[in-house]
């Protein structure tokens, strides 16, 4: 198990615990399972009871609940709380989330190929949304279970989430974690063809007419192999070439059923011996156009992808002709339907569909969901050690390859920190520095950060394998800024500005300057 794959588990022990009801929604929603969960939230599998004139009908769905990774839950068991050095950080995100979701909600029904969303709502110092729920299962264990797809299907199968993503564009919504576990299958009801479901939508970012984002949110801890490498430093303005490569990285997958390359070992050549030759050179090219290392050099729009890749306009009902999943050949008690009463619940629900009139149809789920509730109890995992509980401390002191510091954040079992959280160091030769962002084991890896010198300097991007990678350096003292990406802590690609936002064509030992301060303070 990776250490992604650790913190995840880990999180998941910090999740709501079957059989909590949220009330503050349209309905009560009860608990039942634990979905998933990432570094802005935790998924859930709830049942909410509906009443149709005199009869309760249970229903399922898929709900979100903003939990930050430097979250943790209070006593009793329900409400998200933070450390006081990062309330304001996490209400700030908070309220980002919210927003998000509520626009989401108004984004629902414009494409059967993005999730509705049924309603948002707030309870336990925290945001939920709830979706429908999606049980068909998503492509990357579609891919697990039935190998690699042929090259019409993979580009059939994504056609209609693509068209998707189009409409995401010109509403100035970049989805920024498009790959093929959030990409979700159903049935369609009438023609049993499969509908595939973008899904996810917690870091998703809104921008103005202007191309300006309309809020504070950083897409922390992009998804590896996904995501180009200038998603790793702030996004500050509409770029769809973010969704563009993701979608290449997905088609790339259903084509090889492997994981594709972190986006700092991105070339042609990589990506050409990773092809099977009997993949077309058009879709070939496609693939390598909107997989480049350089974003001007990418794929501009998804509408030039769809061009390339020749994908057919047939499926504006955005339906698929694949066959469905098979079913989990060792599947948890919360997968499984019940096996009696399934038929009159859909047939209760259809009645609830053609009541329902011009009323608010997005309150009343779509028959396909509707199933009767199983009451299984969940049973524990047999003979497997429970994942230590992170945990979050308040200035201890520790040290690193770089010197002591003090450590504000979570740290896991062996005591390293694991999470979002701050370190201050202390020693001559950097004291006063102060890095906050993402710590796993120990190490700063993979996710957005700010380092501040003790002069005032500071770096605000990523860091790669513990070192600088895409982001923005400000000199202090002059406010002169270089933007762009980093090689061993010195500018490598980008450009200087001066503090007014103009480009300076020749700076004088600016990087000698830039390269002298981190080497004084590593």
């Amino acid at each position: 198990m990776t250490e992604k794959e650790q913190y995840k588990q880990q999180l998941k022990q910090q999740a709501l615990k079957a059989g909590t009801i949220l009330q503050q929604g349209r309905y009560p929603y009860k608990v039942l399972a634990v979905l998933g969960a990432g570094g802005f939230g935790i998924t859930y599998k709830v049942s909410a009871k509906i009443m149709v004139e005199h009869v309760p009908v249970t229903v399922y769905f898929a709900m979100k609940e903003y939990f930050y990774k430097s979250c943790w839950r209070a006593d009793d068991g329900k409400t998200v709380t933070s450390a006081p050095t990062m309330q304001q950080e996490v209400g700030e995100s908070r309220q980002d989330f919210l927003t998000e979701a509520k626009r989401l909600n108004r984004l629902s029904g414009t494409s059967r190929n993005i999730v509705r969303v049924n309603e948002v709502f707030e309870e336990n110092n925290t945001v939920y949304y709830v979706m429908e729920y999606l049980d068909g299962g998503d492509l990357q264990t579609y891919v697990q279970r039935n190998g690699v797809m042929d090259e019409h299907t993979a580009i059939d199968i994504l056609g209609p989430i693509m068209e998707a993503v189009v409409k995401l564009h010109d509403e100035h919504v970049l989805h920024l974690d498009i790959k093929p576990d959030n990409i979700v299958l159903k049935q369609d009801p009438d023609t049993q063809q499969m509908i595939p479901v973008l899904i996810d939508f917690g870091v998703a970012k809104h921008f103005d007419k202007g191309g300006k984002p309309t809020s504070n949110k950083i897409a922390k801890g992009a998804s590896a192999g996904y995501a180009p490498i200038e998603q790793y430093a702030e996004i500050d303005h509409f770029m769809p070439e973010l969704d563009v490569y993701a979608l290449g990285a997905t088609l790339l997958y259903l084509l090889t059923g492997k994981q594709p390359p972190k986006a700092y070992d991105i070339n042609p050549a990589v990506l050409l011996r990773l092809m099977p030759e009997s993949v077309s050179n058009a879709t070939r090219d496609a693939i390598l156009h909107a997989m480049n290392y350089t974003r001007a050099e990418r794929t501009p729009n998804v509408r030039k992808m769809m061009n390339e890749l020749q994908v057919r306009t047939d499926n504006s009902r955005g339906t698929v002709r694949i066959k469905p999943l098979p079913p989990d050949p060792n599947p948890k008690p919360w997968m499984k339907y019940a096996l009696t009463g399934g038929a009159s619940a859909i047939a209760v629900m259809l009645l609830v569909w053609a009541f329902s009139g011009s009323g608010n149809k997005e309150a009343v789920p779509t028959p396909e969901t509707a199933v009767v509730e199983d009451t299984t109890p969940e049973k524990p995992e047999v003979g497997k050690p429970a994942e230590p509980v992170v945990k979050t401390v308040e200035k201890d002191s520790l040290k690193d390859d770089y010197g002591s510091y003090l450590y504000t954040g979570p740290v896991n079992a062996d005591g390293q920190p694991h999470g979002e959280g701050k370190a201050e160091y202390l020693d001559a030769d950097r004291k006063g520095s102060v890095y906050t962002g993402h710590f796993e084991a120990g190490r700063r890896v993979d996710s957005q950060a700010l380092f501040v010198y003790a002069d005032g300097s500071k770096f605000e991007g990523s860091f790669i394998d513990d070192h600088f990678g895409e982001g923005t350096y400000t000199d202090h003292k002059t406010g002169d800024y270089f933007k762009g990406s980093f090689k061993n802590f010195q500018p490598y690609k980008g450009q200087w500005y001066d503090k007014n936002g103009k480009k300076l064509e020749a700076v004088k030992n600016r990087n000698s300057y830039l390269t002298t301060l981190i080497n004084t303070n590593k």
